[in-house]
């Protein structure tokens, strides 16, 4: 589960990440 939640997270962060680039 823990590989889990950290994915999640990251992936989280890369789609904000990604939208405030655009």
């Amino acid at each position: 589960m823990d590989r889990n939640s950290k994915y999640s997270t990251e992936e989280k962060l890369s789609i904000l990440n990604e939208l405030s680039h655009s």
